[in-house]
């Protein structure tokens, strides 16, 4: 299996606190079946050089100790960017991308709202050619009230990924059932751990993909961890993407958020 989702570098946010427990994250993600793991450190602020070569030098560091200690893990290197006004200026650092491909971006939104206007920055990211992946949008308050804030999204082209956590109920049973309700509706496209440390929020995988699975079937929920992941840090398409609406449709909402765009 692949975690894309995993604040695993040691020191950088608030994910592990040192090496030790970098190094005992990913001897659980080895027990788990996990053979490659994408670091995602969070990142609040416009990104800049400088805080690239921070996560960069973290990232090797822990690379080097895994080489030791197990091999037969594959670490890479990614980020989760938190929303913001300006995100074009993401697009000059393909760093942030998901194995630094410049194609799939990690995509963090307010936990209390999906922000006005978010369809348009999506598709601008999209015109600029990135795909955001909206992390764990079932813990959002806004998406827990009205899952249909999320559509206009998807069709821009943003894929979604939901936390293994949310679906084994974790963060209450409402979030597991919006989960739940994101995966069966083919909304979903990856599950990630989004590991904080090695105790509560720890990296594990398979009992989420089991319980996907009596929702949506063995293969699709195994999809989620293997081939869809393997394919986004390869810089792939997917082979499957979010339902859209009929052309008629998209067409008037992609002109309409165009509009918004460039003001025309």
């Amino acid at each position: 299996m692949i975690d894309l989702h995993a604040h695993i570098l040691p020191g950088i946010d608030d994910g592990a606190a040192d090496m030790k427990e970098a190094l005992a994250m990913v001897n659980m993600a080895w027990q788990e079946g996990i053979d490659t793991i994408c670091a995602t450190p969070h990142l609040l602020e416009v990104p800049s050089k400088e805080i690239l070569d921070r996560f960069t030098n973290s990232f090797l560091a822990l690379k080097e100790r895994i080489s030791a200690h197990e091999p037969s893990i594959n670490l890479v290197l990614g980020s989760e960017v938190y929303f913001q006004p300006r995100m074009e200026k993401v697009l000059a650092f393909p760093r942030l991308t998901l194995n630094g491909t410049g194609k799939y971006l990690l995509l963090e939104f307010p936990m209390q709202a999906i922000p006005a206007g978010a369809e348009k920055i999506v598709f601008s990211l999209v015109m600029g050619g990135v795909i955001p992946i909206v992390a764990h949008p079932e813990r959002n308050l806004a998406v827990l009230r009205n899952e249909a804030i999320l559509h206009p999204i998807v069709r821009m082209g943003a894929l979604i990924q939901v936390n293994a956590g949310s679906l084994a109920g974790q963060f209450g049973k409402q979030v597991k059932k919006t989960a739940l309700s994101l995966l069966r509706k083919g909304l979903v496209q990856i599950i990630g751990s989004d590991a904080h440390n090695a105790a509560d929020r720890s990296i594990a995988l398979r009992g989420a993909v089991e319980i996907a699975a009596q929702a949506v079937g063995q293969d699709i929920a195994q999809l989620l961890v293997t081939d869809n992941p393997e394919k986004i840090l390869a810089g792939e398409a997917l082979q499957s993407s979010p339902p859209l609406p009929p052309e008629s449709v998209r067409n008037g909402l992609l002109h309409k958020v165009w509009r918004g765009v460039t003001g025309k």
